[in-house]
């Protein structure tokens, strides 16, 4: 909790450094997962996913590092100029306040149903109870 600010890189900036070629996408994400070596997921899609669960989190819904919603996007061939451009949009966002306006475009507010990615259950759909 007390990881200072230079030291732990935010999913927006990892997403636009990646954009601006400053960072190397594949460098991002998890890597021989369980100790398997080969199981990784990695690249920008795997920095949009973070995007996501950020913009999330800060809208007041916290979701695990697993879960997902909206397209299934689980490469970085599936990320087309619109998803690209939406991701930006997100990445560019200048307070909270317009953090809160592009939450309430549907393509990035958390659903009632998610999909959740876990390798000891499986891939599952999960439906959040709201208070």
């Amino acid at each position: 909790m007390d990881v200072p600010r230079d030291q732990f890189l935010v999913a927006t900036d990892a997403w636009r450094a990646c954009r601006e070629g400053e960072a190397d996408p594949r460098r991002f994400g998890v890597f021989d997962l369980n100790g398997i070596e080969g199981l990784s997921y990695h690249g920008l899609w795997f920095v949009r996913a973070g995007v996501l669960r950020d913009l999330a989190a800060l809208n007041g819904v916290e979701l695990l590092p697993w879960d997902a919603w909206g397209p299934e996007i689980l490469d970085d061939a599936a990320l087309d100029a619109d998803e690209l451009a939406l991701i930006d949009s997100v990445a560019a966002a200048g307070g909270e306040d317009e953090l809160r306006r592009l939450y309430r475009d549907p393509r990035l507010t958390v659903p009632d149903e998610i999909v959740s990615y876990t390798t000891y259950d499986g891939v599952r759909k999960v439906t959040l109870g709201r208070t």
